[in-house]
């Protein structure tokens, strides 16, 4: 139906769109995302930070922590906790 080079052109085409587009979306975020994000759970969550489940589930509750909820489900992102950590850094630490 269509020859080798027209379908190379396409091929080359829709490539270049696709990468443009990762760009585009990309660049919406501020550059603390990698791609390796994981969804942690209470537990795993709990035990890093070395609190209790029902610490964690109360800051929760306070939006004190980046959570997110699938019905009665909590999760969290590690990019997500990993940014956070960082705002709490500079919240909690002034030089002298």
């Amino acid at each position: 139906m269509y020859d080798s080079s027209f379908q190379k052109v396409m091929n080359d085409f829709f490539e270049e769109a696709v990468r443009e587009a990762e760009k585009r979306i990309l660049a919406r975020f501020d550059g603390s995302f990698s791609n390796t994000d994981t969804m942690l759970d209470v537990s795993e969550v709990s035990k890093m930070f070395g609190i209790s489940d029902q610490t964690l589930y109360s800051m929760c509750r306070q939006k004190k922590i980046p959570h997110r909820k699938f019905g009665s489900r909590v999760v969290f992102s590690s990019n997500a906790l990993e940014k956070w950590g960082r705002e709490q850094d500079e919240l909690n630490y002034r030089k002298e």
